[in-house]
């Protein structure tokens, strides 16, 4: 490997068609690494980096730094000042650092974190992820299935129509998913999360969620905590998963998610018997479920399970039990009686529930 090192002057230094390393120095350095898998650090100053061919390391260390990945997949580190990154192809790794940072990743699946300081961010093609630390940053994925990270009121996440599948992981109390976004998931200590007019996938956290999907037909999963999870219109799934959540799932066909019937007593409000539907996965529930919708022997309305000897049973016990006066939906193992079952959720009283509101998922 060859070393080609500056000096605290102005250097232009030039690179080989091997593996370089290149250490700048002070002063404001011109770079231009050329071929080769090459470390290049530029040092102080005003540097300009020009990485070459290859899967290159540099670093910009202090000052407002200029550096273009060029080809291959790139490691770029603006660090300290006001710099400008750009990846050009490949699959690259762009690190402001302290600083109003600029950063660009052209083609390929990039990763662009801005940290201190307001910077701007743009993936371009490929499927990039957006982080801007913090700050008040600008971010444009542009075409790809882009994800962006939000931890201020004031970053700015902009998509089009078409360009891509995306999400925003957000970090703040409440948020709203943007235009063109499709999805959002809570991190930290954030609560509150509101969709858009797209079909959305909204993702609690640990805490005690508001996830609201606004218009389209969306997907909510509050995690764990006791959630409310709202639907609005459109046909919506919610899925409470741990905890005592509240699932709403307002106007369209909905559907209510349970994975294992211990993970908590889930509140259903307003279940239209006509359009609503509660999906059970057979792998939590277990019980001998079978795909589709819940045989008609495997329901009943009362305060218990009938036995499987019930001559009306047809040789299948009773699994899921709504008792019409307290709106308590129940679910037995075994089927053999009052003993067993569990309590997994909560419906208004007096519905006609039919084992067709029941789906069994594998």
């Amino acid at each position: 490997m060859n070393e080609i090192l500056g000096t605290n002057n102005n250097d232009t230094l030039l690179g080989t068609r091997e593996p370089d390393n290149i250490f700048g120095y002070g002063g404001n350095d011109t770079i231009d690494a050329w071929e080769g898998d090459d470390y290049v650090n530029a040092g102080d100053g005003n540097d300009y980096v020009f990485a070459g061919d290859g899967n290159d390391f540099v670093s910009g260390l202090s000052g407002d730094d200029e550096i273009f990945g060029e080809a291959g997949n790139d490691q770029l580190f603006g660090n300290d000042g006001d710099d400008k990154l750009d990846g050009y192809t490949g699959n690259d790794f762009l690190y402001g650092g302290n600083g109003n940072d600029y950063l660009v990743g052209l083609a390929g699946n990039d990763q662009l974190k801005g940290d201190a300081g307001d910077d701007q961010l743009f993936g371009h093609d490929g499927d990039d992820q957006l982080d801007g630390g913090t700050g008040n940053d600008f971010m444009d994925g542009s075409v790809g299935n882009d994800y962006y990270y939000v931890d201020s009121l004031e970053d700015m996440v902009i998509e089009r129509p078409s360009e891509g599948n995306d999400g925003v992981g957000s970090y703040l109390k409440d948020y709203t998913l943007p235009d063109y976004i499709e999805n959002l998931g809570l991190g930290g200590d954030a609560l509150t999360g509101t969709g858009n007019s797209l079909d959305n996938s909204i993702g609690g956290n640990k805490l005690n969620n508001v996830l609201s999907g606004d218009t389209g037909n969306d997907h909510l999963d509050g995690d764990a905590g006791n959630d409310i999870l709202k639907g609005g219109q459109g046909d919506d799934t919610l899925f409470g998963s741990t905890g005592y959540d509240t699932l709403v799932g307002g106007s369209g066909k909905d559907g209510f998610s349970f994975y294992e019937p211990e993970e908590g007593i889930d509140k259903i409000k307003y279940f239209n018997v006509t359009d609503d539907v509660i999906y059970i996965n057979s792998i939590g529930f277990g019980g001998g479920l079978t795909a589709g919708v819940l045989k008609a022997e495997q329901f009943c309305i009362g305060a218990s399970a009938k036995d499987s000897s019930d001559p009306n049973s047809n040789g299948e016990a009773v699994r899921f039990i709504y008792n019409k006066s307290t709106g308590a939906l129940y679910f037995d193992s075994d089927g053999i009686g009052g003993v067993a079952q569990i309590q997994f959720a909560k419906l208004s009283t007096g519905l006609s529930l039919t084992h067709k509101n029941f789906s069994v998922d594998i």
